[in-house]
């Protein structure tokens, strides 16, 4: 599962279960830390904190722009542990299966640890009309730098 999915699916599961009168106090001290990670994450942005809270009242209507929000963000490692945390109470089967765990198979230039260097090129193509003639052994071709 990617971030962006587990901390909106943890903030909808657990503002759902936060309005119940049955909600266990542990599940509501873990809502109440991915909603202060999330907060964290937007604060001083006025949309992304009006999406949060309006979220939290409407989770299927405002679904895709707090995961556009969140996916503009950097959720750091704090508040995925925090959903992780919540999921792992809200669905204790889920998580020992391995659902909610961060998958970063399909990210390209992540890395890992500490002290890491990156270095990021890009290469430009510059397209020439080549003259090519091919016959069934020999391939002649004539590029025209004029």
């Amino acid at each position: 599962m990617d971030p962006v999915t587990l901390v909106e699916g943890a903030l909808a599961a657990g503002g759902l279960l936060a309005a119940k009168d049955t909600t266990t106090l542990a599940v509501s001290d873990a809502y109440a830390a991915v909603k202060a990670g999330a907060k964290r994450l937007f604060a001083g942005n006025a949309r992304a904190e009006l999406i949060l809270k309006e979220h939290e009242l409407a989770p299927q209507i405002w679904v895709q722009p707090l995961m556009a929000e969140l996916a503009a963000a950097e959720i750091d490692d704090g508040l995925v542990a925090a959903a992780q945390a919540l999921m792992k109470l809200i669905d204790p089967a889920g998580s020992q299966t391995g659902k909610y765990s961060i998958i970063n198979s399909s990210i390209e230039g992540s890395q890992f640890g500490d002290n890491n260097v990156q270095h990021n090129s890009a290469v430009t193509v510059f397209q020439m009309a080549p003259q090519a003639r091919v016959d069934s052994n020999n391939i002649d071709i004539h590029i025209d730098r004029s």
